[in-house]
């Protein structure tokens, strides 16, 4: 370790004319300063210890300024003068008291709103502002732009060309929308020797959630699907505005099926399990409130069975889809006075509770 000549001129004059405990209370405090920052490389000062090193070190300069550069130092006597400076400046630091100018930053539910709006239209940041502004959310346009640029919106660049998924095709054509499809069910022949699979073929509007039974027959073919299909158009008039119909790759909705539906003007659309995903949910809810929980013998409890569901479905029970409506009666309003009342089919396999008119 180099040796400064200053700091032992130091040490001389002050063990001649002072107490030599302080003087060796001294060095003994010195030499504990020069290990540390042999050992240290970077200390890391709270706001509070650099204050109390600025205000002894500007003490100790004041007094002797040779005795404060030739002390032993955690840090150089620079960094402690730079410190002491902006500890004065900080005192008299007024800046916060200025008012800032322009308009306050947006709150975290305007930045949901915006967010939202743009998520769920993909749309441009005027047509964004415009449907925020008559939300009578306070905003302009420029803050508008500023948060879907920072969150990334649009997603991608718009077009003419309406390219829909198909969760979004569903929702917005549902009340012209009407999914077909099947589902089986094991009945006993009537000695009960054998179980004979009959396939059951259903109808249900996206809009309302009516359901229609079409058919049921142990040897589904084209044939016979298209009968069912003649059979359902014949008093299309009577049922909801219908443009498209879904159905998935089964052979047997090919050919005069389809011919019968496009013939009223109904587009079809053929897809997977997940595109008729609205008729297959309504297939495991016939199976698991109904069919699942009783055992047929013949051909006429099944069908016997499934005229009472349907009833039930449409005009009893509710469905979340819709808001908990009932699909032909929409708009039905429910009594809140009278005594509770329960209707019950297939001996009390499905319930439907209401309130006696008073």
């Amino acid at each position: 370790m180099n040796i400064n000549p200053a700091q032992n001129l130091v040490a001389y004059f002050m063990k001649q004319h002072f107490d030599p405990q302080i003087i060796a209370q001294n060095d003994y405090l010195m030499k504990q300063v020069q290990i540390l920052k042999a050992q240290v490389k970077r200390l890391e000062l709270s706001d509070r210890e650099r204050s109390q090193l600025a205000d002894l070190g500007k003490k100790l300069k004041d007094l002797n300024k040779d005795l404060f550069e030739s002390s032993t130092q955690i840090v150089r006597p620079k960094t402690v003068l730079e410190w002491h400076r902006k500890f004065i400046a900080k005192k008299f630091d007024t800046s916060h008291m200025i008012k800032k100018k322009g308009r306050p930053r947006a709150s975290q539910a305007v930045v949901d709103i915006v967010i939202r709006v743009a998520e769920e239209t993909n749309e441009g940041v005027s047509k964004v502002f415009g449907r925020i502004t008559k939300l009578g959310v306070d905003i302009s346009e420029t803050t508008v732009r500023n948060i879907m640029r920072k969150h990334g919106f649009p997603r991608k660049k718009t077009s003419n060309e309406y390219d829909p998924t198909w969760s979004e095709f569903l929702k917005t054509h549902r009340h012209s929308l009407l999914g077909t499809d099947f589902f089986t069910v094991e009945v006993w022949n009537k000695w009960m020797t054998r179980l004979i699979t009959y396939y059951v073929l259903v109808f249900i509007h996206h809009g309302t959630r009516k359901l229609w039974i079409g058919g049921i027959t142990t040897n589904p073919n084209p044939n016979w699907t298209t009968q069912m299909a003649r059979n359902f158009v014949y008093d299309f008039e009577d049922k909801p505005l219908i443009t498209h119909l879904i159905h998935d790759a089964d052979n047997n909705f090919k050919g005069g099926f389809e011919d019968v539906f496009e013939s009223e003007g109904v587009t079809i659309k053929r897809g997977s399990c997940r595109t008729n995903s609205l008729c297959e949910r309504m297939n495991q809810t016939v199976q698991h409130e109904c069919t699942n929980r009783l055992i047929f013998i013949g051909e006429n409890s099944l069908r016997r069975t499934l005229k009472e569901f349907e009833v039930h479905y449409n005009t009893e029970r509710s469905h979340q889809g819709i808001g908990n409506e009932i699909p032909e009666f929409p708009d039905r309003i429910y009594n809140s006075k009278g005594d509770i009342k329960c209707d019950k089919r297939l001996g009390g396999l499905l319930k439907y509770y209401y309130r006696e008119a008073s």
